[in-house]
């Protein structure tokens, strides 16, 4: 459990930073 936790939380710490603006530009878009 904590290998899993740790493992998404480096996972969602990365993709969480360059998803959002993927996301807002094409959903404006």
């Amino acid at each position: 459990m904590a290998k899993g936790q740790q493992r998404k939380t480096k996972e969602a710490k990365k993709p969480k930073k360059q998803p959002p603006p993927a996301t807002l530009t094409g959903a404006i878009s």
